[in-house]
């Protein structure tokens, strides 16, 4: 009848739980390993992503500080080129008119 089946398969569990060379006593039956190994290739994808979406913060950092450095490096250079340009047109003030020599000559003008 169907008791003979039962015992059957309780005879054929047994059977494999000694022949499993005492892994279940080591290490667990095997749906508990099979459902913690999921659970850890989980951890390493979110792991994985999360490494990835570091790298990228920090590589987006870096080229943020490294364009700030050098939009500091043209602002001051722009400013050193104004500099330069009103001490030049100071020193011409200086010397009369305020027209270079050469402006003077070309228009006719005599000193």
């Amino acid at each position: 009848g169907s008791g003979g089946g039962t015992i059957d398969i309780v005879t054929k569990r047994m059977a494999a739980q000694k022949d499993d060379c005492g892994f279940q006593i080591e290490v667990g039956n095997l749906a508990d390993v099979d459902a913690a190994l999921e659970e850890w290739a989980l951890v390493m994808q979110h792991t994985e992503s999360y490494e990835r979406f570091i790298r990228h913060a920090v590589n987006e950092v870096v080229k943020a500080r490294k364009l700030r450095r050098e939009q500091k490096i043209e602002e001051k250079n722009r400013l050193k080129e104004l500099e330069e340009a009103k001490s030049r047109e100071h020193g011409s003030d200086m010397t009369g008119s305020g027209r270079k020599s050469s402006e003077r000559l070309s228009s006719g003008d005599v000193d």
